[in-house]
């Protein structure tokens, strides 16, 4: 999954660097790791962004399969901590579907058909050029 960090040994408080967003139920230790290693992450270049990406109900870092020919339905949720400027998201590097968002939140669902294998994740970009970003989740094409 996309983790964020700053490698700065000058870092004042308040000084922003890259940061990883973890979805857990408690902060716990072993809710953290598990987070971690089950990549229900996201990273940001410092602002508090809240991002979630779902594919058929998948969360983020899931790998999942469909039927060949198969309906993807994509669930975005962004709030951003100013205006965002662009959601993209991202098929195996390039990007396939950019909503309409106004203000610092945006929320929406979309409808893909998948003819192969691929990676999708949400790209954030804020007005003030903060980003974020989710992580992946694979998709795998069966029959």
């Amino acid at each position: 999954g996309f983790t964020a960090g700053s490698d700065s040994h000058q870092m004042e408080h308040g000084t922003e660097g890259g940061i990883v967003a973890a979805f857990v139920p408690a902060q716990r230790r072993e809710d953290i790791f598990a987070a971690l290693y089950n990549r229900f992450v996201y990273a940001t270049t410092g602002a508090r962004i809240l991002v979630s990406l779902k594919i058929n109900g998948a969360r983020m870092g899931s790998e999942i399969s469909v039927c060949a020919g198969g309906r993807l339905r994509v669930e975005i949720d962004v709030l951003g901590t100013r205006a965002l400027r662009s959601v993209e998201l991202v098929q195996d590097n390039e990007d396939v579907f950019s909503p309409a968002c106004e203000g610092r939140a945006c929320r929406c669902e979309q409808e893909l058909t998948l003819a192969k294998g691929s990676c999708f994740y949400l790209r954030v970009t804020q007005q003030d050029e903060h980003q974020a970003w989710s992580s992946p989740i694979w998709v795998d094409v069966i029959g």
